[in-house]
């Protein structure tokens, strides 16, 4: 008998071995599938790491840079900050 023409009636014991058997069946597809899945997850997952690393140290990088940047322009131009800030003493000279 085709699945669309199942009988309305079912016992309880029907029923449970058609769930069991569509549960085995949903397994079965779900192990396959993670099988055949599995490499290409292992590989985008190293190169997320990969691209996190590479974006953390340039972020770092930058902002080592920009650090470095303002430190020489307040060296280099030392009357565009506050005088409060005491930067026209001897180390800007």
């Amino acid at each position: 008998m085709s699945p669309g023409n199942e009988p309305i009636v079912q016992t309880r014991k029907e029923r449970m071995q058609r769930i069991r058997a569509l549960q085995e069946a949903l397994k079965r597809e779900a192990i396959e599938l993670e099988e055949y899945e599995e490499p290409r997850c292992r590989k985008c997952a190293r190169r997320k790491k990969e691209i996190r690393a590479l974006l953390f140290t340039s972020i770092a990088l930058l902002l080592l840079m920009g650090l470095l940047l303002w430190i020489s322009w307040l060296k280099a131009f030392p009357e565009l900050f506050p005088r409060s800030w005491g930067l026209r003493s001897s180390w800007t000279s």
